[in-house]
């Protein structure tokens, strides 16, 4: 059988073939990209640090791009400062109460929102445990991005085509808000919560079950002062080749230092097993490049495991926070050394092969 490939479709046609400006990003991006019928798959993610040291994250899907499941799917977190661990909750929704709009970001799924132009963007969401185990979480979100921050962000036209046997399989990434000023009302249970941060939004989709796409998939972004850092490691299956895919982007503000998907040296720390999904979880991860003629680097270090989640049969998927490094130099050539905080991710889907399928711990809401 013949071994596949992957390509960054960033080539003259690709932009043509999806309607993509090579220059220019429009709200249209950032609304529903594929047909909501079975194989596809959609999910509009956000994430906060807060002032408090809160951290949330949400992520609303079409579908799920693991478990077949013909259902729509809010996952919420809430990592409170002096709590160990992560609440957590995913509902299942009826594929009736969902709509997604094509013209720009606006999904409903039942009474939960996520709706924005790339610059604005509000985003309510509620999830509970029918078993009554667990209290309920919700957010009510603003977020705005300003002149002063930075650009949406895709490389080339957003998509990766997958093509072995005559067959094609597309992956795409927009970060449509790399960071903006975030007001965040969360609830736990029946008390609320309110502060501000610098938030995150981004959104994928594709038509493929990633477990026969990739092997590891590293995301990690950070804002470090007036920096803002996206970067991702693809490491695709070795039925295309183990092809290796690395995007970074870094802004100074409202400006685009460094933009790229090529050139871009990955490597990760020493690993341990994590004990719940069973895969490897390195202490670090680095982003090494060239840029003003020097050489330059970002590393995302391990100091909290967020959230783990097991998949069926095989893999999982971590969510990590800890410290970031960055090492760039500035106009005049110096070199600068700035150290902050950063959210990064570890989605494998060939982990440790597992005894019996996993029954996801979905929550299905019957409306």
């Amino acid at each position: 059988m013949a071994i596949g490939t992957v390509i960054k479709a960033d080539r003259e046609k690709d932009y043509e073939r999806f309607s993509v400006d090579p220059k220019n990003i429009s709200p249209a991006e950032d609304g529903r990209r594929l047909e909501l019928t079975p194989g596809n798959y959609e999910w509009w993610y956000f994430d906060v640090i807060l002032e408090d040291n809160t951290i949330i994250c949400l992520a609303m899907f079409t579908a799920h791009y693991i478990w077949p499941l013909d259902s729509a799917i809010i996952g919420l977190s809430i990592k409170l400062p002096n709590e160990q661990t992560t609440r957590s909750l995913i509902n299942s929704f009826p594929k009736k109460t969902l709509t997604a709009q094509t013209s720009h970001c606006d999904v409903k799924i039942d009474a939960n929102r996520f709706v924005g132009d790339l610059s604005n963007y509000k985003i309510s969401a509620s999830v509970y445990d029918p078993n009554g185990g667990l209290e309920p979480l919700s957010i009510d979100v603003e977020l705005n991005r300003t002149i002063n921050d930075p650009p949406p962000i895709r490389v080339g036209t957003g998509y990766l085509i997958f093509e072995k046997d005559g067959n094609e399989s597309l992956f795409g990434w927009l970060a449509a808000c790399p960071s903006g000023k975030a007001h965040v009302k969360y609830r736990i249970g029946k008390t609320e919560y309110q502060s501000t941060g610098y938030g995150y939004h981004d959104h994928n989709w594709g038509n493929s079950n990633l477990q026969n796409l990739v092997t590891r998939w590293y995301w990690a972004k950070a804002r470090i002062k007036q920096f803002t850092v996206v970067a991702a490691a693809f490491f695709c299956s070795p039925d295309y080749g183990a092809t290796q895919m690395h995007q970074l982007t870094i802004t100074d503000g409202a400006t685009v230092l460094f933009e790229s998907g090529t050139g871009i040296a990955f490597s990760t720390g020493p690993t341990k097993v994590d004990p719940v999904t069973h895969i490897p979880i390195p202490a670090s991860i680095k982003f090494e490049f060239q840029f003003r003629g020097q050489a330059c680097y970002v590393t995302f270090l391990f100091q909290e495991t967020i959230r783990q989640l097991e998949f069926p049969g095989h893999g999982g998927y971590c969510r990590f926070i800890g410290n970031v490094q960055l090492a760039i130099p500035d106009a005049n050539g110096t070199m600068q050394s700035i150290n902050g905080s950063g959210l990064w991710e570890l989605m494998s889907p060939s982990g440790v092969e597992k005894s019996s399928p996993l029954v996801p711990t979905f929550h299905p809401v019957h409306i």
